[in-house]
């Protein structure tokens, strides 16, 4: 096993067996997070003088119950059914408070002078909880989610969030916070809004919830060791000509540097906000000038609140332009598990997109997206898509890539695609490919997977790189095409091929990489002369393999099966 295959068995190892139950089919994360929060109990429309008709508002007397609940800790604050008009942001600080509404008919409501960068509801103690309630957008154009939750060990629970028109209809970030058995609907498809969105915080879990209808994901994150799992999410990322995915993982969020200095071999940088960077953590700074500034560090002592310090010889001199810094690590090992994604309503939308690193994406079912199943960012590292099905993509955009999966012509390293279904099965099929591979792709490994059915080709790599390892996929290891012989010969991935003709061949084109072994069944006798890069000259005898080798710079030709190849 190579240093990578089990770097990233380690990985998932550790990904995984914190939510192995959940992911396997277990119940909600609900059913063991808090299971006794609140005791004493305090009803809002006991507080205040509030006109619970639906017309007025009525967030006055629920921040007053809040209040009381807080000044005791550990509480419930009752909301009643209706159409519940908020006109003021509710804020919950304190902790351990839970939210309980009387179902999804208690509708708190967005009013329209509730505009700008305000949530609905507001919640930031740890351990705060929101269930059963609807949270209505109302339809209402802000800059700022509907329902926003940042405390550590948080809940939203069975809450139906309806009508979005700011930039996010549930945010959650809190560190071990839970996001469950929710429905979340946008009813603007064509606004820059997102359904869910899990950011900064650690070990978030987003699982056994329904999105639908939002204009960018249904589901975005960036928070290191984020769950998502056993979501259903469909006809999301409907922003006119935006492409990408439903279900998105994406790099940590930059922070802004507001000053840089070095002194004494170090470098402290004081950034604009709280970065909650730990000291140890590899940070990238970019952005800088001069460039001397920029590159990947780690974060030593001093590095807290504001400030983030690294070890740097030589001094590069003034600043003349602030640039960015960024947890090189923010959000390592993200989980995509056992959700099901149905197709999307814009034709360069897909189901996954993977722009972040070491992520693991198993056990998902994505049917009849618009244009590629799913696909890879530029530079993403430790990608893994294990046991997926994807199939029949490219539902109304059919130009390339085109594609079950697809990674990035910027390049990726350590991709993993083990045991997929790729596949096209519809009376008229769409799915151009199964696997698309562009750009550089080091240390790839594709085995095992099932890439029949696709109208092009199971498997397209145009990529460089090394340490590839392509087999035992179906579709491809177990087709054997044939191929005519030419002055330059060219070879698809598949590792047997049947060569008719008897052109002398004297250069051979096909995807290379160092060890890559195919096996020749020539019909007749051709020739092969050591030019260009053929490393050496054979003559073939009719129906006898023979085995080319790349080494690196060259073909290798031997009239030998080798043991590999019986």
């Amino acid at each position: 096993m190579s240093r990578y295959s089990i770097a990233f068995s380690v990985i998932l190892f550790e990904v995984l067996s914190p939510a192995m139950a959940l992911a396997q089919g277990g119940g909600p994360v609900s059913e063991i997070v808090a299971s006794a929060r609140a005791s004493a109990r305090y009803d809002a429309a006991a507080f205040g003088n509030c006109v619970w008709d639906g017309a007025h508002d009525v967030e006055p007397c629920v921040a007053s119950a809040v209040a009381a609940a807080g000044s005791g800790g550990n509480a419930t604050v009752s909301i009643p059914a209706g159409v519940l008009p908020f006109h003021s942001m509710l804020t919950v600080t304190a902790p351990n408070i839970t939210i309980q509404c009387a179902g999804w008919d208690s509708v708190i409501q967005r009013h329209s002078s509730l505009t700008g960068a305000t949530q609905i509801v507001y919640m930031t103690g740890a351990g705060d909880v929101i269930r059963d309630c609807t949270i209505d957008g109302h339809d209402v154009v802000n800059t700022s989610a509907d329902l926003q939750v940042s405390g550590a060990n948080s809940l939203i629970d069975h809450v139906q969030a309806i009508n979005g028109a700011g930039t996010i209809q549930v945010a959650i970030s809190g560190q071990n916070s839970t996001l469950t058995r929710s429905r979340i609907i946008g009813t603007s498809p064509d606004a820059n809004i997102y359904g869910v969105w899990a950011g900064s915080g650690s070990s978030v879990t987003i699982d056994h919830n329904t999105v639908s209808n939002t204009g960018i994901d249904g589901i975005g994150a960036n928070g290191k060791g984020t769950r998502i799992v056993a979501n259903h999410v469909f006809n999301s990322h409907c922003y006119t000509g935006m492409g990408g995915g439903q279900i998105v993982a994406y790099p940590g969020n930059p922070f802004t540097i507001g000053a840089i200095s070095w002194s004494d071999r170090k470098v402290t940088i004081t950034t604009a906000q709280p970065h909650g960077i730990p000291v140890g953590a590899t940070i990238a700074v970019s952005g800088m000038s001069p460039s001397g500034y920029n590159g990947d560090y780690t974060a030593v002592a001093g590095t807290t609140g504001n400030t983030i310090v690294y070890r740097l010889a030589d001094d590069p001199g003034g600043e003349t332009a602030l640039g960015f810094v960024i947890d090189a690590n923010a959000n390592d090992g993200i989980l995509v598990a056992n959700n099901t994604v149905d197709r999307g309503c814009n034709s360069a939308s897909g189901a996954f997109e993977i722009a972040a690193n070491n992520i693991l994406v198993t056990g998902n079912t994505a049917v009849n997206q618009q244009w590629n199943g799913a696909g890879t960012d530029p530079g993403t590292t430790g990608v893994a898509f294990i046991a997926n099905t994807i199939k029949n993509s490219c539902q109304t955009n059919t130009s390339p890539p085109c594609a079950a999966f697809v990674s990035s012509s910027g390049g990726v390293t350590n991709l993993t695609l083990v045991n997929n279904i790729f596949i096209d099965d519809q009376m008229v099929p769409t799915q151009q490919r199964g696997i698309y591979i562009l750009g550089a792709a080091d240390n790839l490994n594709i085995q095992g997977n099932n890439l029949t059915g696709n109208v092009i080709a199971p498997l397209v790599d145009n990529s460089t790189g090394v340490n590839k390892i392509i087999k035992n996929n179906l579709g491809v290891d177990n087709v054997i095409p044939s191929v005519a012989s030419a002055s330059t010969l060219t070879l698809p991935l598949n590792p047997t091929v049947s060569l008719t003709g008897t052109t002398t061949v004297t250069k051979i084109s096909a995807a290379a990489w160092t060890g890559r072994e195919i096996k020749l069944i020539p019909n007749d006798v051709v020739s092969f002369t050591a030019t260009n890069n053929i490393a050496n000259a054979i003559t073939t005898s009719a129906k006898v393999p023979i085995i080319i080798v790349y080494d690196g710079t060259s073909w290798n030709l031997s009239p030998r099966v080798s043991p590999q190849s019986r």
